[in-house]
């Protein structure tokens, strides 16, 4: 297939200053007189990459649903062996994401065009066939495809963030009459600044991307020995595979309109289409579901940290509303960059996420709970060194030994491999106090005219008892869509039934452990207490015989 031939653009990066704010700017509109979001995206033929991820398919799920005249989506789908595209999709449409779309516009799923393909080859493997149709027909692009998972592999992390996202933005110089570009990125993407300097713009990257792109295609084995010098303070690939991708999609604005979109740390829905959907995990609920489980007894973190969190549901109306915007406000002076994020306006720590486990516990108990929860947090790499390795690997070794001589499959070892490799390329994202200044995606919902406020307005600040339910919520979606856990009246009750046992049977260890830790000090003060007194003895009796 024929590889892209790429052309370089050659431009400087434009002024970062605004002539006028957006807040004055959604003042001075007339918003009787303008369009709507919906009138907007009618007759606009879409073409998405990642469709088949998390925040994929809420983009796809909301634009049918709440943009009824939207004329065709073409979705980007990889072919996998032995499962055709078809087939693939169909299952997707049966998700409970898709339900109320089912339900109310049944036929809105026929604007569905799926394209065979892969954002990680070099030519997209779209056929000349499919990429004439995209050429003739395709309005609006939004790239979502990513490498999402924290990896070690520098090629890798380009091949994905940063060399798909070329080929999609060369695609886009092909297509007559693309209106907008909109990249989604990572709120973390300049995480080797601090979190205060990373502003709604986009930030001068540590290397220029043609070398990268050059380097990737002659010499990808030197990335990996390469790898400390060219991250320059990023914590991992991700990042700075991800900033890599936002200084391409900057200097592709002189061919077409471009946005980038930079979302948080991905959660449940809020509420849109249904409240608590999520079949996606992210750090933050994994760490949270295994010390749920009793399995994570050490987490490199204090409980005051945080992480910049977003509904995706939230994510994806910004999504549409920002290249709405863009239209009604004219020509691009600049990138439009959103930081989609919550914690400018309500931080969630660590200790917030762990207080609902026993609620959630007491309520909807999992049947793979290993040992009541209790969790210490160690940020000192050494105390947490000798932590780890007496409250996690030794109990995993022992749990796992025990599981073999029964003959099954040993795990915990496994599991406490991903934790530490987890702590070690999320290093300095985990145990991160993370806060982005995000003032223009905040500003977003001030354009809405009255009629879209209902099915694109959004908030990002939850306080009290809201703060509470949101935060329980997101747990039962982890659980419920993500883990796949029964939580039928029958199984909890059987759970519950369950987990009364293991604190029992914990109760009875602390109990036994307590006794012997007793009667040891006891024995030991008893022994010091006679070693003293023979000793004075002693010495009375020497001064005596003296």
């Amino acid at each position: 297939m024929r590889k892209l031939e790429i052309s370089i653009p050659n431009i400087s990066t434009p002024s970062q200053n605004y002539n006028i704010t957006g807040a004055r700017m959604a003042q001075e509109m007339d918003k009787k007189n303008i369009m709507s979001i919906p009138e907007y995206f009618a007759g606009q033929s879409v073409f998405v990459t990642g469709g088949t991820g998390l925040m994929g398919k809420v983009l796809i799920e909301k634009i049918l649903r709440s943009c009824p005249d939207v004329s065709k989506i073409y979705l980007l789908i990889r072919p996998k062996r032995g499962v055709p595209i078809e087939e693939r999709w169909s299952q997707i449409t049966q998700l409970p994401l898709f339900e109320k779309l089912r339900t109310e516009r049944p036929e809105a799923l026929k604007k569905m065009f799926l394209i065979p393909g892969n954002i990680n080859e070099e030519d997209l493997n779209i056929s000349e066939e499919h990429k004439k149709m995209l050429q003739e027909n395709v309005t609006i692009i939004y790239h979502v495809a990513a490498l999402i998972q924290f990896t070690d592999s520098m090629s890798e992390a380009l091949i994905q963030n940063a060399r798909g996202t070329l080929g999609m933005l060369e695609l886009g110089k092909t297509i007559k009459n693309l209106k907008v570009f909109v990249h989604v990125s990572t709120a973390y993407c300049n995480f080797n600044k601090p979190c205060d300097d990373v502003t709604e713009e986009v930030h001068p990257c540590c290397q220029d991307w043609k070398v990268m792109m050059k380097v990737l295609k002659t010499e990808p084995n030197t990335l990996n020995p390469l790898r400390e010098k060219l991250l320059c303070g990023h914590p991992n690939p991700y990042t700075w595979s991800k900033s890599i991708g936002e200084q391409m999609v900057n200097e592709y604005r002189q061919f077409f309109p471009v946005i980038i979109m930079r979302p948080g740390v991905v959660s449940a829905t809020d509420n849109d289409p249904i409240p608590s959907w999520n079949d996606a995990t992210n750090a933050c609920f994994s760490m949270s579901y295994l010390m749920g489980l009793g399995i994570l007894r050490v987490f490199k973190a204090t409980k005051d940290d945080y992480q910049d969190l977003i509904p995706v549901d939230t994510a994806i109306k910004a999504f549409l509303i920002a290249p709405w915007k863009l239209h009604l406000t004219g020509p691009q002076t600049r990138t439009d960059v959103y930081t989609c994020t919550t914690a400018s306006e309500e931080i969630i720590t660590y200790e917030e996420m762990e207080s609902m486990i026993p609620r959630f516990i007491k309520n909807y108990p999992s049947k793979n709970i290993l040992w009541p929860p209790s969790c210490y947090h160690v940020t000192d790499p050494f105390l947490h060194f000798i932590a780890f390795f007496f409250l996690q690997l030794v109990p995993g070794a022992i749990l796992d030994l025990l599981l073999f001589l029964g003959g099954k499959k040993p795990k915990f070892t496994a599991i406490n491999k991903i934790i530490i490799n987890a702590y070690r390329v999320g290093n300095g994202i985990i145990d991160n106090k993370v806060k982005f200044p995000n003032k223009r995606f905040k500003e977003l919902t001030k354009y809405l005219k009255e009629e879209d406020i209902k099915d694109f307005g959004f908030t990002i600040k939850y306080s009290g008892e809201e703060k509470i339910n949101y935060l329980m919520k997101q747990v039962v979606a982890f659980f419920k869509y993500y883990i796949k856990e029964d939580m039928s009246e029958e199984n909890i009750k059987k759970n519950k039934e369950r987990y009364e046992r293991i604190k029992m049977v914990h109760s009875i260890v602390m109990n036994i452990v307590g006794f012997i830790f007793t009667w040891y000090l006891m024995f030991g003060i008893l022994r010091v207490v006679l070693i003293i007194s023979n000793s004075l003895v002693y010495i009375f009796q020497t001064m005596k015989i003296l």
